[in-house]
């Protein structure tokens, strides 16, 4: 059995109920398609830029079954994604296709439909003052990190229960990216297959705990 990369980076992974996807290596897109194309600016004020298309990447840029796009989001091939969706509580709309300029699919965007309860009470997350053009909030976070300089998160009881198989953070943080989170059992499943797979682990703290 190939050694586990969260395991070496973990020692206590077992404790772990959650898990923030952090794959590598890039997937990236055309090189002559600006990223404004996909995500144009819709406040000035603040940056806020939503997906406006499909992500187009040529196929030979995808090498692996899972990689993180030019957006710092994450993407898997179609195999792995039609696997997912067969073994898991997962569904076709937790993915967004990404195309070659062809227009074939050749990978698909993780996406996921279900957002998380706040986190930001076990978590030494801040708030910022909301946008006063579009209203829209940003979270800033101070880390935690294990003796090995590797990053965790806690999650509260009530999130873990309400927890589906995978998942997006309710808080924003730079660049309006949340975090893409998976429960144990899909880690379970991709760090068996993969094992150079990362991901940061969530671990159980109740409200009231202290940090």
């Amino acid at each position: 059995r190939k050694e586990n990369i969260n395991e070496k980076n973990y020692s206590n992974i077992n404790e772990a109920v959650a898990f923030r996807i952090t794959f590598d290596p890039f997937v990236h897109t055309y090189d002559s398609d600006a990223m404004e194309l996909y995500f144009p600016t819709k406040c000035s004020r603040c940056g806020y830029s939503p997906q406006v298309m499909d992500l187009r990447v040529p196929k030979s840029n995808c090498k692996k079954d899972y990689g993180i796009l030019s957006s710092y989001e994450y993407g898997i091939s179609p195999s792995l994604k039609d696997k997912l969706i067969e073994l898991f509580d997962i569904t076709e709309k937790d993915f967004r296709q990404i195309v070659n300029k062809a227009g074939e699919i050749v990978y698909y965007q993780i996406a996921p439909q279900h957002i998380m309860l706040p986190l930001i009470s076990v978590n030494r997350w801040r708030a910022l003052k909301p946008c006063r053009k579009c209203g829209r909030i940003e979270y800033r976070e101070k880390e935690y990190r294990n003796e090995n300089d590797e990053q965790y998160r806690f999650i509260t009881p009530e999130a873990l229960q309400d927890l589906k198989d995978i998942n997006v953070s309710y808080e924003r943080f730079n660049m309006d990216m949340p975090l893409f989170v998976v429960s144990r059992r899909v880690y379970d499943y991709l760090s068996e297959i993969y094992p150079r797979m990362r991901f940061e682990p969530f671990f159980i703290k109740k409200t009231d705990d202290s940090n």
